[in-house]
């Protein structure tokens, strides 16, 4: 009798567990319904600042000097110069008056600084410059946001808005450059100098890519 009941005891014990364990896991079944479950979250890296393309320095375009021909200006087609940093652009002439013949490997160009122009095919010298233009007339930089140019020495001067200048001068939009002078035709002028290699070179100024000021130095 006594091992009778212990037998029952036993399995009350062990439905009772059961029973337990079923209701434990209704309650999951009932809580993972309530709760939906969750999307797994994909960690995405974000390309860092090297990654990302650079715009390259060099190709932001460098400063320009544009210069116009003026009336009673030795004829010359328009020039854009540009003025990378760190650099100078010599104006002068592109041929040895001596000669008539370019001068060392100056090709003309309307990017720079060098002022020339063809004659006739029959025509001797060839290639012709203002008189008072000298091989190594002027200089051209930019620095700080300003274009400044320089006489050389020249012969015959370097004039900004019709002031010679004896040292750095800034050029600003609107001036008036003028590249040796004016020379007037007499008894001693030979007679293969044309009355327009006896102008200067005078251009419009035209800065690109500066700030603009209003004042120059001498």
């Amino acid at each position: 009798m006594g091992i009778l009941n212990s037998s029952k005891q036993k399995l009350l014990w062990t439905g009772g567990t059961l029973a337990l364990i079923f209701l434990c896991l209704a309650a999951s079944s009932s809580s993972l319904a309530f709760f939906p479950a969750q999307t797994p979250r994909v960690k995405t890296e974000q390309p860092s600042s090297s990654d990302q393309p650079s715009v390259a320095m060099d190709l932001i375009p460098p400063p320009m000097l544009a210069l116009q021909s003026k009336p009673a200006s030795f004829p010359f087609a328009s020039k854009y110069i540009p003025l990378p940093s760190n650099a100078r652009t010599v104006l002068g002439s592109q041929v040895d008056d001596n000669t008539g013949v370019m001068f060392g490997n100056r090709n003309l160009a309307s990017t720079n600084g060098w002022f020339a122009t063809r004659r006739p095919a029959n025509s001797q010298p060839l290639w012709v410059s203002p008189i008072t233009l000298s091989l190594n007339h002027a200089e051209i930089w930019c620095d700080n946001g300003q274009i400044y140019i320089r006489d050389l020495d020249s012969a015959f001067g370097t004039f900004v808005n019709g002031v010679k200048i004896t040292g750095a001068t800034v050029l600003n939009s609107g001036d008036t450059l003028t590249l040796g002078s004016h020379l007037k035709r007499n008894a001693n002028t030979p007679a293969h100098i044309t009355d327009e290699q006896l102008l200067p070179i005078t251009t419009k100024v035209t800065c690109l890519g500066v700030s603009s000021h209003s004042t120059y130095r001498t």
